[in-house]
């Protein structure tokens, strides 16, 4: 039995690194197929999160050997991509949403995050030190989907558009994760995780 469902974002524009990202090499691969790779490795049921007109090329960068789910509707929002997600989720449980431009994945994360939610937290966020809250990295409800539907027809389709009508939210301590919660919204910061990532955190191990 699968120890959970985890989505990986894949429909950003990519500006300021000035090419979609989740496609570039890394270490040999294409980014987006080292964390699909790496949980699908450890037992999870890996989707791939796309928009119609990247559908094609995300699958291709894995070989086609995950199942690309592709978004409903035409606003560019990550909001698309969650909603994708909570339809593949069994009824009372959670999804593991995580950006496709993040190939260091503790295991741990996806682990805490999950068990949190299913004890009937709604969503179950990192929380860094001065409030940021990091809403790509989560573990979502299915029973959120509604309220979903809500937020896409609003005037506000954004995470905080719809933590603000979630009843319940739980956060995890964000610095425990470390590398975990890195992405690669820059070509520095690319080549900063491209040098540190030795597959370690596949096997849940510390950096």
């Amino acid at each position: 039995m699968s120890p959970g469902i985890v989505g990986l974002l894949c429909g950003g524009l990519s500006t300021r690194m000035g090419r979609k990202k989740e496609l570039m090499p890394f270490r040999g691969r294409p980014l987006l197929s080292v964390a699909a790779e790496c949980l699908s490795s450890l037992g999870y049921t890996v989707y791939l999160l796309s928009s119609g007109s990247d559908a094609e090329a995300v699958s291709q960068a894995t070989g086609g050997r995950f199942r690309v789910l592709v978004d409903a509707h035409d606003l560019r929002t990550p909001l698309n991509g969650l909603r994708s997600l909570l339809e593949e989720v069994p009824p009372g449980d959670c999804a593991f949403l995580l950006g496709g431009d993040s190939p260091v994945v503790d295991p741990r994360l996806v682990e805490d995050s999950l068990r949190l939610c299913r004890r009937g937290f709604q969503a179950v966020l990192p929380l860094w030190r001065g409030g940021r809250v990091d809403p790509v990295h989560g573990a979502y409800s299915r029973s959120i989907r509604d309220l979903l539907d809500g937020v896409l027809r609003s005037g506000d389709p954004s995470f905080a558009g719809l933590l603000r009508e979630a009843g319940s939210v739980a956060f995890l301590e964000a610095e425990r994760y470390g590398l975990a919660l890195g992405d690669a919204d820059t070509r520095m910061e690319f080549t900063l995780l491209e040098s540190l990532y030795n597959g370690r955190a596949c096997a849940g191990e510390r950096f």
